[in-house]
């Protein structure tokens, strides 16, 4: 009597290893603001991999906060005396946008900030 034993087959498909795309930062164009006025900054965010994207400012001023909205970020800020002087004061800042994955879109914005 022959013993048949059953075959099995796997069929494995090795797939291109996944490439992770560069997550896009809308442009940031200068801004001014008074003391005692907000500074409402709504960017729009995007990863064409949909990788979860968080958005980092260096330096944040103080008071200053980042919340994700649908599509992007809005960053606002109400910048105190101690942020201005009596010609105005200039604040460099560096909107930073990674993807988690090694991708990352960087924006700097100038922000002048004016005595009231």
């Amino acid at each position: 009597m022959q013993r048949v034993l059953p075959i099995i087959m796997l069929l494995v498909t090795a797939g291109c290893a996944g490439v992770n795309h560069q997550p896009t930062l809308e442009p940031i164009a200068s801004q001014k603001v008074h003391v005692g006025e907000w500074l409402e900054l709504r960017r729009t965010a995007r990863d064409s991999d949909g990788d979860v994207l968080t958005l980092t400012a260096t330096p944040l001023p103080i008071g200053a906060t980042i919340t994700k909205v649908t599509g992007g970020f809005l960053c606002t800020w109400a910048p105190l005396i101690s942020d201005t002087s009596s010609g105005g004061l200039i604040h460099n800042i560096q909107f930073r946008l990674s993807d988690g994955n090694g991708g990352i879109a960087s924006r700097w914005v100038e922000i002048v900030v004016f005595p009231q």
